[in-house]
């Protein structure tokens, strides 16, 4: 068989295929402003052209677009003659902030973050900015925590929030020390910034230390990270003040730990109603009291109706009750 006759490589015959498709088309189609593919193979959409231009990439100025409402640019509008070659950046950019601004897509919450609407750590953002304790790799440990794992050469374990929040200890101790003062303050410059001066209760110290009151404080490794008090009154109800976590541990459980502590104590020294008073501005408390069977009510002993205020209490089931 001569080589004439042979048939053709199947590489070569595909580039030849390839080669007269590439030159037809080049005859038959304009090279700009085509309907195509993008990379991911989704078309994209470009707006209709009624004639081609003699001038394909003629640079256009902000007067030729003098006719356009941009106010009146939404969702549904055409963005075709701004995506054209030698469209100022300026116009571009302008007509592509309308179409975000109106995208519900951008603009909507996703129904199914979970996070998109917490914002049950404001007491750390009206202190300083928004920050988490949370480490990738290393769940919820301070850098300091961090640091000092590094240090020793061990692997930081994947159950380092529990470890955390196991290492919590509660006691009664005096509010008449300076790790407490410190929460007092940012305790106090924390609500004052949220509430106006009248709807502001807090217990001084002097208080706080009368044979009536009993003073809890949470401490993780030595250091204080919370505090809180109950005071008993003479008519078996009681009132949970001064409660305070420190920023650094609110995602170790330090307050439902202390409240329950609370709650034990009061039931165990005889207290049927423990009541409190917090804010409205404070709905990560309201939840945390909510959790821990607190319901609303409304104002007691000296506390005057305040719309800024969110009354509750909790009836305790004393352990004779039942018989």
């Amino acid at each position: 068989m001569s080589d004439a006759a042979k048939p053709k490589p199947v590489s070569e015959a595909f580039l030849d295929r390839w080669s007269r498709r590439k030159a037809a088309a080049r005859q038959a189609e304009p090279l700009d402003d085509q309907p195509g593919q993008g990379d991911a193979g989704d078309v994209v959409q470009t707006a209709p052209s009624a004639a081609p231009s003699t001038v394909p990439n003629a640079t256009l100025t902000e007067a030729d677009f003098a006719d356009v409402d941009f106010d009146a640019l939404d969702f549904g509008s055409e963005y075709g003659r701004f995506m054209q070659s030698g469209v100022p950046d300026a116009i571009r950019k302008k007509a592509l902030q309308k179409l975000w601004l109106s995208d519900p897509i951008f603009t909507q919450v996703d129904p199914f973050n979970e996070y998109a609407g917490d914002y049950t750590d404001a007491a750390v953002a009206a202190q300083g900015p928004l920050t988490t304790a949370y480490k990738v790799g290393r769940g919820f440990l301070t850098e300091q925590e961090a640091a000092d794992w590094d240090k020793l050469g061990k692997p930081v374990s994947e159950h380092a929030a529990i470890d955390a929040a196991a290492a919590i200890s509660i006691a009664a101790e005096s509010p008449d020390q300076q790790e407490i003062a410190k929460f007092f303050a940012a305790s106090e410059a924390y609500m004052s910034a949220l509430y106006p001066a009248e709807s502001n209760h807090f217990a001084e110290v002097s208080s706080l230390l009368q044979p009536n009151v009993l003073f809890l404080v949470a401490r993780r490794r030595g250091a204080a990270v919370g505090c809180g008090a109950i005071v008993r009154g003479e008519d078996g109800s009681a009132e949970i003040k001064r409660m305070w976590v420190d920023p650094d541990v609110r995602r170790e459980q330090v307050g439902r730990k202390l409240l329950a502590e609370l709650i034990d104590a009061a039931r165990a020294d005889g207290v049927t109603l423990l009541q409190l008073e917090t804010g409205v501005a404070q709905p990560a408390a309201e939840a945390l009291y909510r959790r821990a069977g607190f319901v609303p009510r409304g104002p007691f002993g000296s506390y005057a109706a305040d719309p800024l205020s969110v009354f509750m209490e909790l009836k305790l089931a004393q352990p004779d009750a039942a018989s």
